[in-house]
């Protein structure tokens, strides 16, 4: 059943916590004046020193002497740093600190959210580096450090958080209640604190009424169908981390005042109500049905005026019960409509007069979904120039009744005219707005919205039009450049010209290729070197050319000769060439004679006569 509520151990305690806070709060306040007092007793003394001696004056030279090289600064970290500390609202808080070691000794002061703290607020006591806060209030709550200060430098201490908790309080006690036998009966409690406190209830003997309590979202507690055991003393109890709090109240159950009412009592208190069945009317449907039926029934009620059906949701949000009443002899019901979307709990308990019997078991059911019926209302288009036309789409949810189940979030479509493309996005349920960065300038978009649950998407949104304008907030000139830019780049990508350009490419190619094969092949003709002879390039045929190479290795043509002697192997292809009808006459004296350089010399001669000729 949970917290029971504080027992006479937990009121003990709670008497021994605050007993030693006062103890502490006490020491502290006597430390803290004592040290006062010892200071003002000091500094009474300070100003009358004794005559000082020979001896003082060299213990003094010899501590200045030890002393002087440590005038440099803080070095050491604080021995002791504050810590996080939770207090609860009224009680003594307490904040340490031990600062470094320091010529002259340092001095100590705190600092809260970077500020230095108010020496005149009564709460603040400063004692021998220690900060006591009392009592803490929530206003106190923040972050201190520790600052540590002399004529050589200043260190701060690691910040520290002070919390300041509330204890729970009852803003809502429960008051007695007197109801009669077979009633319900009510009680009220609210709490607040910090940290928020639980609630719960208890009673002072024994356990509360099994299955015939319940305790709502707002910690009121309901008793059902009360009978005479019920009576007694029932306790709210409020709990958080840093307090408890409880208040009590007092049931009181009357006697029926008539055999009749005790009659109707016990007729009501044996019957027992089984919940067969809890669907849908139809598919599609948010109206439920429900079926039960008597388990144990009395040869003939005489005071069952009907029964209660009692229905909340459970997700995804609780509510409180509701009833419906149907009258004998039905035993069963329509309840709804029901909010589609949501699980509900239903039971059935049996009532005559002012009076409810034992409730039955518990059914479950999940209503179906139906795509929204209306699509999101207040659609606004905005457009964004500074910010690189950035495209803000803003909307609000359909009405409540056509949402037909839950909005899990909603689907935008942007759809282009000219080349019909579309994008799309998912928004969640919780987000109204939308940011588009990725449209084009210059051409016109329709914006389209629909809710989405969980039977699918409902209705669209009529379109929204709009152009994002280039021509606004940009630099004159820039608009035409970028249109005449599109048009060449769109010019370029056309496969018509790219044909056309690699076509002009290949015939100049082409062209170039015959135009160095034909120099090549002219200038392939003369023989490199300075001794050219005009007459050669005359010749008739290239035959008898490589002919006299092959056989003329001392060939005045060529610079060293790279040939082998003259051979029966040329001679052979010699003879082979004379049987070849383009050899002329001359040719054939020529070769004949051909056994030195100056046997060569009247073919040359020849041949520069007919070169003439």
């Amino acid at each position: 059943m949970g917290y029971q509520g504080p027992t006479g151990g937990v009121e003990e305690l709670l008497r021994r916590q605050q007993a030693t806070r006062d103890l502490q709060m006490k020491g502290i306040i006597s430390r803290a004046v004592a040290a006062k007092r010892f200071e003002k007793y000091r500094r009474g003394h300070a100003k009358k020193p004794a005559k000082a001696t020979a001896h003082d004056d060299d213990m003094r030279a010899e501590k200045s002497k030890g002393r002087g090289s440590n005038n440099d600064g803080l070095q050491d970290e604080f021995s002791v740093q504050p810590s996080d500390v939770e207090v609860a609202e009224g009680e003594l808080a307490v904040l340490n600190c031990a600062p470094p070691v320091g010529h002259p000794e340092p001095n100590v002061m705190w600092k809260k959210d970077g500020l230095l703290i108010n020496s005149t607020d009564h709460h603040y006591t400063e004692l021998s580096g220690k900060l006591i806060i009392a009592p803490a209030e929530r206003n106190h709550s923040g972050a201190y450090v520790c600052v540590a200060r002399n004529t050589a430098g200043v260190r701060e201490s690691r910040a520290a958080r002070l919390s300041v908790l509330a204890k729970p309080v009852l803003v809502l006690r429960p008051g007695d209640v007197s109801v009669r036998t077979g009633q319900s009966a009510q009680f009220y409690c609210r709490a607040k604190g910090d940290p928020p406190p639980s609630v719960a209830w208890s009673r002072e003997q024994g356990s509360l009424p099994n299955g015939r309590y319940l305790i709502n979202p707002d910690q009121t507690l309901q008793i059902h169908y009360v009978i005479a055991e019920d009576a007694g003393k029932y306790t709210c109890t409020a709990v958080n981390d840093v307090g408890v709090v409880s208040a009590s109240a007092q049931l009181l159950v009357e006697d029926a005042s008539s055999t009749t009412q005790r009659d109707l009592h016990k007729e009501l208190s044996a019957l027992r109500v089984a919940l067969e069945n809890v669907s849908i009317v139809t598919p599609g449907s948010n109206i439920s049905q429900v079926q039960w039926k008597l388990q144990s029934l009395p040869a003939q009620p005489h005071y069952l005026d009907g029964f209660e059906v009692l229905y909340r949701s459970l997700l995804p949000a609780s509510s409180d019960w509701a009833a419906n009443k149907v009258t004998v002899p039905s035993f069963q019901a329509q309840v709804g409509p029901l909010k589609r979307g949501y699980k509900y709990e239903f039971k059935v308990r049996p009532y005559g007069s002012s009076l409810y019997g034992r409730e039955s078991n518990t059914r479950h059911l999940r209503v179906p979904e139906t795509v929204p019926g209306a699509s999101p209302v207040s659609v606004s288009i905005t457009v964004s120039h500074e910010q690189n036309n950035t495209i803000h789409v803003s909307w609000e949810p359909p009405p409540h009744e056509t949402h037909n189940g839950i909005i899990q979030g909603y689907q935008v479509w942007c759809v282009e005219s000219e080349e019909q493309q579309n994008q799309n996005w998912t928004v969640d349920s919780g987000h109204h707005t939308l940011e588009i960065s990725t449209l084009k300038p210059g051409r016109r978009y329709w914006i389209t919205i629909a809710a989405v649950n969980g039977a699918g998407v409902g209705m669209l949104s009529d379109p929204h039009g709009f152009v994002i304008n280039p021509q606004i907030g940009a630099p004159p000139g820039s608009d035409s450049d970028r249109g005449e830019l599109s048009e060449v780049l769109a010019l370029l990508q056309d496969p018509v010209l790219i044909g056309s350009v690699g076509a002009l490419l290949w015939f100049l190619l082409m062209v170039a290729a015959v135009y160095l094969f034909k120099r090549h092949s002219k200038t392939g003709q003369l023989i490199p070197g300075h001794g050219r002879f005009k007459g050669l390039h005359r010749l008739a045929g290239e035959d008898l050319i490589i002919k006299h190479r092959m056989a003329a290795p001392d060939s005045p043509w060529t610079s060293g000769g790279w040939r082998p002697a003259f051979s029966q192997k040329y001679q052979d292809l010699w003879a082979q060439g004379q049987k070849h009808p383009g050899i002329r006459g001359a040719s054939e004296y020529s070769w004949t004679h051909m056994k030195s350089v100056e046997t060569f010399r009247p073919v040359l001669s020849y041949m520069m006569n007919c070169s003439a000729c």
